[in-house]
């Protein structure tokens, strides 16, 4: 599945006289680190924090201002409330939010989607880093990426511009999660998706594990959507019938390049072929000679190759999945 849009980092200011021994409280009882701004923004996850001490009572603040830079795993909820109830107050004079930030993936001509955003919502066009800069608790920076969303996304992974938006996060996010389908068309600028069948074939049968194993990476990469599964008819040589599962994929990746996954996958890391995954656009199947690339001496060598690409792409958590269900698998044979 895509993911179309999810929030970034948190972004919380503090203002301080004593901003030496602030910063070394908030170490301690944030279980924080002191990184410069550009460093903390390609460590954040979706709920992590960064905060930014200041001199005393700046309404605007930037980056020449700043005196320490903290990055949290939390949310700025939870870094308010343990700042409260560890009663460090008085190393404060103010304390606010910075502005909220919002990521969305995008494909192709990004620049279309950007501007049409921007339109709808009188935002100006910068790089992030000149958004934050500018940005205040009552406007959101919306950033762009082609890279998936259900994992870290770091400042090299954002697209070289990104709009700031004087809008609320709450109705800002509202609202571009009923549309960022359609602006994601639009960045597409004439191409289109494609809509793909999958088939798999295995003669132990392990249909289940297969799918399952073949959805985690698919989902991995958020790279389109499923439409559903349903068993089919082949026809084998002799025009025996061989019952096979297919699947119905959408896609904004290209056939030949959905082709080189499905090969990747075809294969364990020993080079031991597993399933046969065919791919069909139009009706017609894709071979893998039609899609792998020319420098590899056969379709083993290719799976290899790419398995070793996919492999990675997965997190840790994905990958212990990924080798479970391959010892299921195995067992199948025996």
């Amino acid at each position: 599945m895509i993911s179309t849009l999810r929030y970034g980092p948190n972004f919380v200011v503090l203002g301080s006289r004593q901003p030496d021994d602030l910063n070394a409280c908030l170490l301690d009882i944030l279980d924080s680190k002191n990184v410069p701004p550009d460093q903390a923004l390609n460590l954040v996850y979706e709920n992590a924090t960064v905060v930014f001490i200041v001199p005393p009572n700046m309404l605007h603040a930037s980056f020449d201002d700043v005196k320490y830079t903290l990055f949290v795993y939390k949310g700025a909820d939870q870094v308010l409330a343990d700042i409260l109830n560890h009663r460090i107050n008085h190393l404060m004079t103010d304390v606010r939010l910075g502005p909220s930030s919002i990521i969305m993936r995008t494909v192709g001509n990004y620049m279309k989607m950007v501007e049409n955003i921007g339109e709808r919502y009188n935002g100006s066009i910068a790089p992030f880093m000149e958004c934050l800069d500018n940005g205040t608790s009552d406007t959101s920076i919306i950033s762009f990426t082609e890279h998936p969303l259900n994992r870290r996304v770091t400042l090299d992974d954002l697209k070289s511009e990104s709009l700031l938006v004087p809008v609320r996060p709450d109705r800002l996010y509202r609202e571009l999660r009923s549309y960022a389908l359609r602006y994601l068309n639009e960045a597409l600028d004439g191409e289109e998706w494609y809509e793909l069948l999958i088939r798999i074939y295995d003669k132990f049968g392990a249909y289940d594990l297969h799918f399952e194993r073949l959805m985690l990476v698919l989902d991995s990469l958020e790279i389109g959507i499923d439409l559903g599964e349903t068993w089919t008819k082949e026809y084998a040589l002799h025009l025996m019938p061989i019952m096979v599962y297919q699947l119905r994929y959408i896609t904004i990746t290209p056939p030949r390049e959905m082709k080189k996954i499905l090969v990747g996958l075809e294969y364990l890391d020993n080079g031991d072929r597993i399933v046969d995954y065919d791919l069909h656009i139009r009706n017609r199947k894709l071979s893998w000679t039609d899609a792998v690339d020319r420098k590899f001496k056969g379709k083993k060598e290719a799976g290899v190759e790419y398995r070793k690409r996919i492999m990675s792409i997965l997190t840790p958590e994905e990958k212990i999945r990924m080798e479970r269900l391959e010892k299921e698998i195995l067992k199948s044979r025996s």
